[in-house]
């Protein structure tokens, strides 16, 4: 008997084990990978979502709330009428609690001013905690079948850092395949298939506004027989055999630098971002004065230096000031007169 406790056991510690994996393989698969705050917020938000359905379901089916009650070790003195309640609770307050944290997920400059667009959000966020649920529920079902394909064609996957507005979406992904283009590797635009598709069009309709900046209304993908190129707002997925993945990842890494996807987070990283932008269209350009642009890029430096960003912001934007400096000697070695 012993042993069959034991075994049992085991097996519901795997089971958890696999659910948290395949829960988190789904939330990468809406919104792909984001910075590790929003990664917080998000995961609290899906999570609260599926014990919303329960919730939900357990106070419209009397029947299921007595079978959900089963599962759950119930103390002797509590009345089953009392845990209802508490699920009618549960059902009201956590949208609340959703729309509070869709509130955090964006920018400080683009959250509500008053409380009158705040109690707008949290009203906003019964929709979205219905649409979220719908959405993870149809995406713990297409995930694994997704992930069984690529272990099948020995597939990898990779994710590059990236924050694209919805209005140069469609820019980002024309550079994308032009800097593939450049490099000898031809893919073709398609929109991404239905399984990614349906997921962020039931979030956006469901959610509204507040969930554009994290899912792509024309989600769109760079293909061809060896490679998958996704592009989320919040993250690009390459995936393709590993040699090639590599290989991409290092081009798009390089190419995307200067385009209008941010490779930063945080707004006071992305203003440099603007900033190192700005300096490299100026060196492309020959008859541009260097002098001024010299003294920016030496401002830039210096508040580098002084930075008290997160390493991995700090490192994008210093890579990002060395090819801006690699581009300023260049242009200065070209307008030098030739030696006598």
């Amino acid at each position: 008997m012993a042993i069959l406790e034991a075994l049992i056991a085991l097996i519901a510690r795997s089971a958890g084990r696999i659910l948290n994996t395949v829960f988190a393989w789904a939330t990468t698969a809406i919104f792909g990978k984001v910075p590790h705050r929003k990664q917080i917020y998000l995961s609290i938000i899906a999570f609260s979502s599926i014990l919303w359905i329960f919730a939900a379901l357990g106070i419209i089916m009397p029947r299921f709330g007595a079978w959900m009650l089963t599962l759950v070790h119930i103390p002797d003195w509590m009345d089953a009428t009392w845990v209802r309640l508490l699920m009618l609770l549960a059902a009201l307050l956590i949208p609340v609690a959703n729309g509070e944290l869709a509130i955090r997920l964006t920018g400080p400059s683009k959250r509500p001013a008053n409380w009158e667009q705040r109690a707008g959000m949290w009203a906003k966020g019964y929709a979205a905690t219905v649409g979220l649920s719908l959405t993870l529920l149809f995406t713990l079902i297409i995930v694994p079948a997704m992930k069984l394909q690529d272990a099948f064609r020995r597939w990898a996957s990779a994710h590059v850092p990236i924050v694209v507005a919805p209005k140069h979406y469609l820019s980002v992904l024309g550079a994308l395949q032009d800097a593939l283009e450049r490099s000898g590797i031809r893919t073709r635009r398609r929109p991404a298939s239905w399984t990614m598709l349906l997921p962020s069009r039931i979030l956006v309709v469901f959610g509204g506004d507040a969930w554009q900046q994290l899912v792509a209304t024309q989600l769109s993908q760079l293909r061809s027989r060896e490679l998958e190129v996704l592009l989320h707002p919040s993250d690009l997925v390459i995936r393709g055999k590993p040699a090639m993945v590599s290989r991409v990842q290092a081009i798009l890494t390089e190419q995307l630098a200067f385009t209008r996807a941010y490779m930063t987070w945080h707004e006071d990283a992305q203003a440099v971002e603007d900033r190192l932008r700005e300096l490299w269209g100026w060196f492309q350009d020959e008859d541009a004065s260097d002098e001024d642009a010299l003294r920016e890029l030496s401002r830039i430096e210096e508040q580098l230096r002084q930075s008290k960003l997160p390493f991995e912001q700090w490192e994008v934007l210093f890579r990002k000031w060395l090819m801006v400096e690699c581009a300023a000697l260049r242009s200065l070695h070209v307008r030098a007169p030739a030696p006598r």
